[in-house]
């Protein structure tokens, strides 16, 4: 029986088991991140202010390659009586049975005995691959201010912006998907402002208290799928056995299932 890491399609039997490779596998660059980081930091002192600036550049190249379900799954799903199998579990194990062996059964559904199949496809990269730039910019300014030998204030503010991938290929069915979906929001209004105070009533008592505003980045995964993961790019195979369900009849595509 083929562990959970191993190629081709999977297999589910209804309440009994279930093998082959997960969904999400194999994930052969998922991520594959390659980053160069630029960062310069500046201090100027004058009288009872401290002021400190600096930058942060970020020129991130991303490779990601996860085709999801791309080995494709088995459901077998159906419990009535086959090929001489009571109802239940066992004939649901006899019909998984009959098209693991390629036994013809004399249904003329020699190895389309299961429920449903599941597949995806990406007719353009074939393994569901992406690859883009995702550049990030931070830059800070601060003021440390000696108000008075009792009292500190620190006043600042940080800006960051994330340089987001546009989609290579616009889903162009109807004006409106094409709308939504030939660019991706670039959130360029992050500043994010930051106060401290530092107060020593006496000598042996300070008060401290401060407030900051901050951004999470986007993960790089989410812009994989807003990208790439559109009914576009990639295509869904779906197809239910003629026998114990419903579609496809005698002569179609059968694929092994170990």
């Amino acid at each position: 029986m083929a562990h959970s890491n191993s190629g081709g399609p999977s297999a589910s039997l209804l309440n009994i088991f279930s093998y082959g490779e997960t969904s999400a596998l194999p994930r052969p660059a998922f991520p594959d991140e390659r980053r160069n980081q630029f960062s310069d930091n500046f201090s100027v002192a004058h009288g009872t202010h401290l002021f400190k600036m600096g930058v942060d550049i970020n020129i991130i190249h991303e490779l990601l390659i996860n085709l999801f379900q791309g080995d494709g799954n088995y459901s077998y799903n159906a419990t009535t009586a086959f090929a001489g199998c009571p109802a239940g579990a066992n004939a649901t194990f006899c019909r998984w049975v009959a098209d693991a062996t390629g036994t013809n059964v004399g249904d003329g559904f020699t190895g389309q005995h299961y429920s449903s199949f599941t597949q995806v496809h990406d007719p353009i990269t074939h393994v569901g691959k992406d690859d883009f730039l995702n550049n990030d910019l931070g830059l800070y300014f601060e003021d440390t201010w000696k108000v008075k030998p009792s009292l500190t204030l620190n006043l600042g503010v940080r800006y960051d912006i994330q340089m987001v991938p546009q989609p290579p290929q616009p889903n162009v069915a109807t004006p409106l998907l094409a709308l939504y979906t030939s660019t991706l929001n670039t959130d360029s209004n992050n500043f994010a402002p930051r106060i401290g105070i530092a107060w020593q009533p006496d000598r042996k008592t300070v008060v401290r208290a401060g407030y900051g505003m901050f951004y999470g980045k986007t993960s790089n995964s989410t812009y994989y799928a807003l990208r790439v993961e559109r009914k576009k790019r990639w295509g869904t195979l779906a197809r239910r056995s003629s026998n114990g369900a419903a579609g496809a009849g005698p002569g179609g595509t059968s694929s092994a299932l170990l």
